[in-house]
């Protein structure tokens, strides 16, 4: 295990290396730059030292948009035989897909939002926390945080649908587990970290990140009866799933069952957050008039580009059903080119 000088050395080697990655991009739109909250804080210092930024003069960071904290996840099944479920998103037969949060929900949109801090929050979340994940809340508290935005908790089969995929992969981001892809416990950090610090572990296509590791996620429901849990516990009231920073790095399903913790709902732990999803044809419709000043087009346009041709389908479904909201349409060219 990497001692507490070896962590220090995987987060400078890890920031050094998100950094040279957004800088590569920079020719793209800032918040279209594929970084999470964690990376783009690290961007968004680097442009605030670069003179005749806003930040230099006093201005305030630019906020992102609610659509540019999603990641939409085509519809589909895959039959993980082995641990007996199907890992499902949306109507395989319907189209759809989801839409999901790209990282973890951190403690600053959780201020942002107002709600009162879970009552286990282990102690105040100052400002310098704002990228880390939220945690410390039971399921009722999860469900209620992602109610305010009409989203909600994922079910196990569309957890599990985002992170393994149509290839039905044992890993977020490919077949084999990858020691620098997670923060596990055998990165040796022993805490939770900004999301999206671990660049290499995101899912392909999607982008999703923390899928594994860093803090365990609320989901919905239970899994099927029968259904071996690699996290322990007993799973008849609730689950979580994804593993943390105090756990080692498992395959998302194999052997030994699926990567889930069967919880109580009214678990609370240092390691335990959520991220949330929604239907992604009703959120979009519901959502339009948030996307659709003209201020943001690029912005909305490349969050188009990143949910790519697998969106096509319901985005030019919906610009017809929208009747012409600028939103959708600024979502479908970005998914066109």
């Amino acid at each position: 295990m990497i001692g507490c000088m070896g962590g220090d050395r995987v987060m400078n080697s890890l920031r050094w290396r998100n950094l040279f990655c957004c800088l590569l991009k920079r020719h793209t739109p800032l918040l279209s730059c594929e970084t999470g909250p964690g990376l783009l804080l690290v961007v968004v210092l680097f442009a605030a030292c670069s003179p005749g930024s806003d930040a230099s003069k006093g201005g305030a960071s630019q906020e992102l948009l609610s659509i540019e904290r999603l990641a939409f996840v085509p519809a589909g099944s895959h039959s993980l035989r082995q641990v007996g479920i199907v890992a499902q998103g949306g109507d395989p037969h319907g189209g759809g897909g989801l839409l999901v949060d790209l990282f973890e929900v951190t403690r600053g949109q959780w201020i942002a939002s107002g709600q009162p801090l879970p009552s286990q929050s282990w102690g105040e979340w100052g400002p310098e926390q704002a990228n880390l994940p939220a945690v410390g809340m039971n399921r009722a508290e999860a469900l209620s945080f992602a109610r305010l935005e009409d989203m909600r908790l994922p079910t196990v089969a569309e957890w599990l649908w985002c992170a393994s995929g149509s290839r039905g992969q044992p890993h977020p981001y490919g077949p084999r587990g990858m020691a620098s892809a997670a923060n596990t416990l055998e990165v040796g950090l022993g805490r939770s970290v900004a999301v999206g610090t671990f660049a290499s572990g995101r899912t392909p296509g999607s982008l999703l990140a923390d899928l594994e590791g860093n803090v365990w996620e609320w989901c919905l429901d239970q899994p099927p009866e029968g259904v071996t849990l690699s996290g322990g516990g007993e799973s008849e009231l609730g689950c979580a799933l994804g593993g943390s920073f105090l756990e080692t790095t498992r395959a998302l399903h194999g052997e030994a069952g699926i990567l889930a913790r069967g919880l109580d709902p009214r678990h609370r732990a240092i390691d335990l957050g959520l991220r949330r999803v929604c239907a992604a044809g009703d959120w979009l419709l519901a959502h339009k008039d948030e996307f659709s000043d003209s201020r943001h087009e690029a912005r909305v346009r490349g969050v188009g580009r990143r949910w790519g041709r697998p969106a096509l389908e319901l985005l030019r479904g919906l610009e017809v059903e929208a009747q012409g909201s600028r939103g959708i349409r600024w979502l479908r060219a970005g998914a066109e080119q």
